[in-house]
C-alpha cells in the first residue's frame, strides 16, 4: 500500500506519459492481459485507456485489472487509469529490502554534576 505522498509523486510523474495499452471494446481477454503483464515488468509506471462504456462496466474491468495485475491503482481520471507496480528485483542483485539500514549514532548521555 502507497502512501499519499508516494502516490501524488507517482501521479506527477505520470503526468506526460501517452497511454500505453488502449481496452477495446471486446474488453478484457487473455492477450490483454499478458500485455498488461509485459508492460508492467518494462515500465513499472503506465496509463491504461478504458473504453467508452457506462461507469459501471469501466468499474469492473477496472477491478479486474487491477485483481489479475497486482497493479496498484494511483490514479483515475475519466477513461485514463495510472497504474503502478514495482519491478521484482532482477536475479542476482541484492532486494532494496535486504539492504542493511545503517545503526543510528547514539549520542552519549551529558551527566550533571
Amino acid at each position: 500500500m502507497l502512501s499519499s505522498k508516494e502516490r501524488q509523486a507517482l501521479k506527477a510523474r505520470a503526468h506526460p506519459l501517452q497511454p500505453v495499452l488502449l481496452v477495446g471494446s471486446a474488453g478484457l481477454g487473455p492477450a490483454l492481459m499478458e500485455e498488461l503483464d509485459r508492460v508492467l515488468l518494462h515500465h513499472e509506471l503506465i496509463k491504461v485507456r478504458l473504453p467508452a462504456v457506462e461507469r459501471e462496466l469501466r468499474d469492473a474491468m477496472v477491478a479486474e485489472i487491477l485483481a489479475t495485475s497486482g497493479a496498484e491503482a494511483i490514479a483515475r481520471i475519466g477513461r485514463i487509469l495510472i497504474l503502478y507496480r514495482p519491478r521484482p528485483p532482477e536475479p542476482g542483485t541484492l532486494a532494496s529490502a535486504a539492504t542493511p539500514v545503517p545503526a543510528r549514532k547514539v549520542a552519549a548521555r551529558r551527566t550533571r554534576h
